[in-house]
């Protein structure tokens, strides 16, 4: 899968990713509860975009996804002084 990291305008990094159906969002979820123990926290789900909260390491993860875009799925942390997390999602992404 195509990985990227890389800074937004509000200055926090953002896991970028290559993944364009309701199949690659479920199969990054599911990576991510299995290599970090995510819990999810919340779900709202529409018909061309989805956003998920999730929990990993006592930290809060938002995966957005959307039907637009060359990465059109996007893992951010709510806190623009997370360094650490985002790259190790990252990595962990680009096995599947």
């Amino acid at each position: 899968m195509d990985v990227r990291v890389e800074r937004s305008q509000t200055g926090v990094l953002e896991v970028n990713c290559e993944a364009a159906t309701w199949a690659d969002f479920k199969r990054v979820v599911r990576q991510l509860k299995r290599q970090f123990k995510a819990k999810v926290i919340t779900k709202a789900d529409g018909p061309d975009s989805r956003v998920w909260r999730l929990l990993i390491e006592g930290r809060e993860i938002r995966v957005d996804q959307w039907d637009m875009g060359p990465f059109p799925l996007s893992i951010s942390s709510s806190s623009a002084t997370e360094e650490e997390v985002p790259h190790r999602i990252a990595e962990s992404l680009k096995t599947l």
